[in-house]
């Protein structure tokens, strides 16, 4: 892999969100990533197991 997109984690969601618009949400230690699709933030990682995967 060359390279890489950073999602900057903030505490809450971004208020004029757009259509396919990603972001990781969450408090310390428990952040999620989400993306905008149909009006709603659907989840993209299940947030059940903390065990980090490797690259």
């Amino acid at each position: 892999m060359n390279s890489l997109i950073n999602l900057e984690p903030r505490s809450v969601f971004p208020c004029n969100p757009t259509e396919g618009d990603l972001c990781v949400v969450g408090q310390v230690g428990d952040h999620h990533i989400y993306c905008y699709l149909n009006g709603d933030w659907i989840p993209l990682d299940t947030p059940c197991d903390k065990t980090p995967q490797g690259e």
